[in-house]
This record gives C-alpha cells, structure tokens and sequence, in this order.
C-alpha cells in the first residue's frame, strides 16, 4: 500500500503544467489539451493567440504551377552549391515548379534535391521531372530524418543526362490536411548539382 501512495506522489510530481509555446504542432495541427496550432508558426499557443496561415508576399515567383511556367533556378555547374528556396502551397496553389539545365560539359552529374516543411499542415511531395513532363523519380523520407523539430523531409538523389533540361516540382499530396482544413503548406527547398 505504501509503495502504490509513492508511486502515484512520484507520477504526480513527473506531470508538468504545458505552458503555451513549448511545443511544436504535431500532425494535423495536434496540440497539447487547452492549446491550439497557430498558423504562422506551428507552435502550440493558446486558443486566443492564434493566428491564421498566410504565405509570406514574395517567397516565389508566381505563376511557377506548371513545367511551361517553372521558376528557373541559377545556372549550375557540374558539381555546385545548393540553391536554397522558401515556398509556399496554399488555395488553388496546388503545385510548385522549379526548372534547370545541367551543362553539355559534365560527364557524370546528378541532382540531389532536399524538400523540408513542418509537419503540422499537409503532407508535401517532391519530383524530379523530364522536359518531356515524365516523373523521372520520386522523394522520398529523408534518411536519419528526425520530427523532434516539428519538420518533415523528403530527399531526392538521381543521375541526370549532361545537356538535359529538368523540373523540379512540388506538390501538396492530400495527407494530413485535417479533412481540408489545414490544405496548406510552407516549405524550403534545396537544389544541388553533384557527382553521382
């Protein structure tokens, strides 16, 4: 009788008062009990204090929803720095395109492409695409990923054709949209040139 007294004081003490901000948004917006996910910053706050999803005015040169519309990246060399962009899916913007050439001059070069988006709003994809507007391949989870920092990651690694003109694209995936209601996204995404 006294070590169940103990153990219930011992559980009782473990059990923490959840202040707002202290935690990241789960999956479809999943907070702690009393705290809701505020969508400027998928941090866990209190229901008064949340503010609604909104795309930062110039995170992507619009329209870019399609491969005769894609944003064109930097010019690249057969191994390069990443390009870094910050996107953002929300409404009718469904999709997001980013296109390349990789030079005539590289003899073996691939792409590795890094797409990063918290995990509160929808599933995000990412596709390599030809210029023929055929899926080449397909991210997938980024390996030793972790979801402690409120991200999910998708990677990418393909060898490419030196001379070829490629797309890289975007898209929300219809999962973990709350049932429609958190259909929206922000994202970084990271390009690179590289020796496969």
């Amino acid at each position: 009788m006294r070590l169940a007294g103990l153990l219930a004081v011992v559980l009782a003490a473990c059990t923490p008062e959840i202040a707002p901000g202290a935690y990241l948004c789960g999956p479809d917006q999943a907070c702690p009990d009393d705290l809701a996910c505020d969508g400027a910053s998928h941090i866990c706050v209190l229901p008064s204090q949340v503010t609604a999803f909104a795309c930062a005015a110039g995170t992507e040169a619009e329209p870019n929803n399609g491969l005769a519309t894609a944003q064109p990246l930097r010019t690249f060399e057969c191994v390069s720095q990443p390009v870094e962009l910050v996107g953002c899916a929300e409404g009718a913007d469904s999709e997001d395109w980013y296109q390349f050439d990789v030079p005539a001059t590289c003899t073996t070069v691939g792409v590795g492409a890094r797409l990063t988006f918290p995990l509160a709003f929808e599933v995000l994809g990412l596709e390599l695409v030809g210029n023929d507007g055929a899926t080449i391949a397909t991210g997938t989870a980024c390996p030793n990923q972790s979801a402690e920092d409120g991200d999910e990651q998708r990677c990418l690694e393909q060898a490419l054709v030196p001379g070829g003109h490629y797309a890289v694209r975007v898209l929300r995936s219809g999962e973990g949209s709350c049932d429609g209601a958190c259909s929206y996204n922000r994202y970084t995404l990271s390009v690179r040139l590289e020796t496969p």
